[in-house]
């Protein structure tokens, strides 16, 4: 009889003991009791969001060289009442970390109302030495909401970080110099032909310009020794120029491109220069009065001379009468001039 009041009680325990740990695990892992109204308004509730996530965009972070350009994009992604200050971000030509930023462009977007987007383009440089890899630092943002403005303009901003870019770098060459390759022989090219015939093209036509220039300054030549009483000297060329050039001034056939007067100074400079050796270009009308002291007809000379370089801030109106009598002028000194030093 005890035997079977022994097993009832055991039975019993055991039973006891299942109801225990049953409502033991439903009071420990069933989830609290929330009202239908609190349970309603957070199903309908957005979740709460950061007002900036930031992010990086580049298109490969590996088998760059040292030098290389490394093209890194910052992608700032805000709210629309977020306010904004990039003031912080390396400009083109600093140094963030170990890279120089050699350009960078910032631009920003809206996509909607809600969501606007800034980017922030970089041109990456890296000269050190090699890790094999290097970090862009993380770069600092400012940012403040519409509520948090202090005055007119001025917000109370918070600071924001960056995370860090991992950019992988290899040497410009390998460690062990490579094998030297076999010398080839040049690679036959269909354009070589049409280049040669050009060349060689180009190089006779040279050639016969530089014939027939060279036979028609002989030719000349030979007719000018041949010519009988052939201007030699400084009074000859000056009084031939003066005669070849009246008809181009007095009446002029077409516009010349110097004024009568500035012409005729100048072959009165060259004469000077010719006959008695003097730096004309350098020297006034009275220094080379000083110059000229004692030499025949030379006050008529300069007298020219000094009444041309007069005439060049007259009107045109009225200079046109006096310039044909300086012409002519000039043509009566220098006959007397031939006649005076005998073609000298």
């Amino acid at each position: 009889m005890k035997k079977w009041h022994i097993l009832f009680i055991m039975f019993a325990l055991l039973i006891l003991i299942g109801v225990l740990e049953y409502f033991a695990v439903r009071l420990f892992t069933s989830p609290p009791a929330i009202s239908y109204f609190k349970s309603a308004m957070r199903k309908d509730a957005a979740p709460e969001r950061f007002p900036v996530l930031s992010r990086f965009e580049v298109p490969r972070n590996y088998g760059y060289f040292i030098g290389d350009e490394i093209p890194l994009t910052l992608v700032l992604e805000t709210t629309g009442d977020v306010i904004l200050d990039l003031v912080n971000l390396p400009g083109k030509g600093e140094q963030h970390g170990v890279f120089e930023v050699r350009n960078v462009t910032i631009t920003s977007s809206s996509v909607s109302p809600e969501k606007k987007i800034y980017r922030a383009a970089y041109t990456l440089q890296y000269f050190g030495p090699t890790p094999l890899i290097t970090h862009f630092g993380p770069l600092e943002i400012l940012y403040a909401l519409p509520k948090e403005r202090v005055s007119m303009g001025t917000y109370a901003y918070q600071r924001l970080f960056t995370q860090p870019v991992s950019i992988s770098l290899s040497r410009i060459g390998p460690f062990q110099p490579t094998q030297a390759l076999e010398m080839k022989k040049p690679m036959d090219d269909p354009r070589s032909g049409i280049i040669w015939t050009t060349f060689i093209f180009g190089a006779v036509c040279v050639l016969v310009a530089g014939g027939g220039w060279s036979k028609a300054w002989w030719k000349n030549r030979q007719q000018g020794e041949t010519l009988p009483g052939r201007s030699q000297t400084a009074v000859e060329d000056a009084l031939r120029t003066l005669q070849d050039e009246e008809t181009v001034f007095f009446p002029p056939v077409v516009e010349p491109s110097l004024s009568a007067e500035v012409r005729l100074a100048e072959i009165l400079r060259e004469y000077i220069r010719r006959r008695y050796s003097l730096p004309v270009s350098s020297l006034t009308t009275a220094e080379l009065a000083s110059s000229l002291a004692g030499v025949p007809l030379a006050q008529e000379l300069l007298s020219i001379l000094e009444r041309c370089e007069a005439l060049k801030y007259a009107p045109p109106s009225s200079s046109r009468t006096e310039e044909r009598e300086l012409w002519w002028e000039a043509t009566v000194l220098f006959q007397k001039l031939q006649v005076l030093s005998g073609g000298q």
